[in-house]
């Protein structure tokens, strides 16, 4: 009985605590993003409400990535990438209908298993572009990889989608999210 009382009392707590957590997580964030180029950060800010963001760091290979506040996913991070160099702030953001079974990155004969969606951020949004700048940025400020590969070392991902089919992809292809499928896109003129 004391057992049980006990258990009874310690989920309560916490489930006050995540409740309190996630309300003040929320009162207090505020969006902001990185300008990627060849995987690493070179301008950062805070986005107001309502406002398009456009690097002063502009490159026609930037990668912008964005961290907002997600209700979907518990008001966790939600990431919107965009290969562009800008960011058109919008509240409703396209999640993806579908994760990856399994995304293996080999590179250098070492294969990384990626995942882009956990309780920290999801990166499942609709027009994200999976490309060589935003893998080389994700496994080293993402997943903190303590090897430094460069933009341009050569890579072969291997994916194993929603529906069970393999595809792959080299660092000269990039991926887009769609709303039910993606697309791989060659591009054998890098």
């Amino acid at each position: 009985m004391f057992i049980s009382t006990l258990f009874y009392l310690v989920n309560t707590f916490l489930m006050a605590y995540n409740r309190i957590r996630l309300t003040l997580f929320k009162l207090t964030f505020y969006p902001y993003y990185y300008v990627i180029s060849q995987g690493n950060i070179i301008d950062n800010d805070y986005i107001k409400y309502g406002e398009t963001v456009i690097s002063q760091h502009f490159l026609y290979n930037e990668l912008t990535i964005t961290y907002e506040c997600d209700n979907k996913y518990n008001c966790f991070n939600r990431v919107i990438g965009n290969d562009r160099g800008h960011i058109f702030r919008n509240n409703d953001v396209n999640y993806t209908n579908y994760v990856f079974i399994n995304f293996t990155l080999t590179i250098n004969g070492e294969d990384i298993v990626l995942y882009f969606r956990t309780n920290n951020y999801n990166f499942y949004i609709c027009d994200n572009v999976i490309n060589a700048d935003f893998l080389f940025y994700f496994i080293t400020n993402i997943m903190k990889w303590n090897k430094k590969y460069k933009i341009g070392t050569p890579y072969v991902i291997t994916i194993l989608d929603h529906c069970f089919k393999e595809h792959k992809m080299t660092h000269m292809d990039y991926l887009v999210l769609g709303k039910n499928n993606f697309k791989i896109i060659k591009n054998d003129t890098k």
